[in-house]
């Protein structure tokens, strides 16, 4: 299991970002946003965040500061991964990285 928690590691340690018309200053937008793609990478076999059979089983997402929400991304084999994201350009545009 400790190869399969470096591959999220070093999958999720690197910065993510999205742009899109929807508001990402809303936390709970932000959280779908870093499940859908966090479950993206989980599942890409070419990918070095890849991990069989492993799911996320949830993100939460709270406001820590005025552009920046502290989140949790929990996944099915029990490994947690506390994540930073950055919202900007008057919330259209999202960058998360692992805190």
């Amino acid at each position: 299991m400790v190869v399969g928690i470096i591959a999220i590691i070093s999958g999720i340690h690197t910065i993510f970002s999205s742009t899109s018309t929807s508001n990402f200053n809303d936390p709970a937008k932000v959280a779908a946003t870093i499940k859908s793609q966090a479950q993206q990478k989980l599942s890409d076999p070419s990918g070095s965040a890849y991990l069989p059979g492993v799911t996320v089983t949830s993100v939460t997402c709270t406001r820590s500061g005025a552009n920046t929400d502290s989140c949790l991304i929990r996944l099915s084999d029990g490994t947690t991964l506390p994540t930073i994201a950055t919202i900007s350009d008057g919330g259209t545009r999202l960058a998360y990285h692992e805190g």
